[in-house]
């Protein structure tokens, strides 16, 4: 009895500490929280983390873009507004993405309920399929924007990742 005690002690520790780590895999791959700061129409600030969403990319947050009639607007403060009019107060659940070689922030898919965010932004016109690193997983909805003239379609724009290298900071 003497020896069985011991044995169950360390049988017991070995059980919470693989359930203490399965548990904290979960937590590294997933994240869910209300959003605490849009930065552009694909990124925010969630518990004090900076996550850009997967498989989309928005108007850079000072990006201009042009209207039907040629104007310039401010399509990035527009993209991030609709993302912030979609999310804010309200819990994001998201699961964790590979991230490019040189990405700082964490890449996530995340929802709204049942809603893919990826979805609605380029829904809306307001992101396009990043298929560099979505394989196209969005285009259907980029193709429905196009095609409605929604958002940064309306007009001509520079593609954001375009608009970076010409805009680096």
């Amino acid at each position: 009895m003497r020896k069985i005690i011991p044995l169950l002690s360390v049988c017991a520790l070995i059980i919470f500490a693989l359930a203490f780590a399965a548990h904290n895999g979960q937590a590294q791959n997933h994240l869910t929280g209300v959003i605490n700061h849009f930065t552009d129409g694909d990124s925010f600030i969630i518990h004090g983390r900076k996550v850009r969403l997967w498989g989309i990319d928005a108007p850079e947050y000072y990006q201009n873009c042009r209207d039907a009639t040629g104007k310039a607007y401010p399509c990035g403060k527009q993209a991030r507004q609709f993302f912030e009019n979609l999310a804010v107060s309200r819990a994001v659940s998201c699961d964790i993405m590979p991230a490019a070689k040189r990405e700082s922030r964490i890449v996530a898919k995340c929802s709204l309920g049942e809603a893919d965010l990826g979805s609605e932004i380029v829904s809306a016109g307001h992101a396009i399929d990043y298929t560099y690193f979505s394989d196209g997983f969005y285009k259907s909805e980029e193709s429905a924007a196009k095609s409605a003239q929604k958002g940064i379609w309306k007009g001509t724009f520079t593609e954001p990742y375009q608009w970076r290298k010409q805009n680096k900071r």
